[in-house]
């Protein structure tokens, strides 16, 4: 089975809301705009709309779950992966369905000379903070680095038809940016700085070793 490949310019909301088939398929996703994304379970009130509104930056809710994302254009890596039920990729257990994905991600980030990263096995570790920020927790499936800081962080979605596997890495993270928006800003950004790690390369070196290390 090969690979499909689509780089898409488009709004964060515009591509969340977007359907698929069950077709194999990557789609690099480049926003236009700054968003703050929150999880299905997420409610608004978490944000502040005045301070969202004053930067420019777009609050949406995305269909997977987890936590808040924090997309501002050429700042990360955006790159959501479609398997059909029928791939020989599909697992029906939900907590190992992403350690393929989670290999592919650790393959191409040694490739660029990243060394040392591994993929959580393990359930889902998330306190107060890990809960409110995606990257601040992580789940089954994703990747850290020696220290357990967060590098690829993925969110997946369910059909009948097929799995959407939401993949983000951040290539630059200031975590003021995102606690400024917050409607309660009593959290520490120390914290949430030694819980992420960026990722030094660039977009197209990033996901050209990416489709690289894909199973086929």
């Amino acid at each position: 089975m090969t690979w499909s490949v689509q780089t898409v310019a488009t709004t964060a909301a515009a591509f969340h809301s977007q359907q698929f088939s069950e077709t194999r398929a990557v789609y690099v996703v480049e926003v236009t705009g700054t968003s703050v994304v929150l999880g299905s379970r997420q409610s608004r009130d978490l944000l502040d709309p005045e301070a969202c509104n004053l930067r420019g930056v777009d609050i949406v809710v995305r269909r997977s779950g987890g936590g808040i994302v924090y997309l501002v254009p050429s700042e990360h890596v955006w790159v959501d992966v479609v398997i059909g039920r029928g791939d020989p990729l599909w697992t029906d257990d939900v907590r190992t369905s992403m350690r393929w994905l989670g290999d592919a991600w650790s393959s191409a980030l040694s490739l660029l000379g990243l060394n040392g990263c591994r993929v959580h096995d393990g359930p889902l570790v998330a306190d107060e903070l890990g809960e409110l920020v995606c990257f601040a927790s992580v789940g089954p499936g994703e990747v850290v680095d020696q220290s357990g800081a967060k590098l690829v962080g993925i969110a997946q979605r369910r059909t009948r038809d097929y799995a959407r596997f939401q993949c983000t890495l951040l290539r630059r993270w200031e975590p003021d940016e995102l606690l400024g928006l917050l409607a309660h800003k009593q959290y520490d950004s120390a914290v949430l700085r030694q819980r992420i790690q960026v990722v030094d390369a660039e977009s197209a070196a990033l996901v050209a070793a990416f489709m690289q290390s894909l199973p086929v």
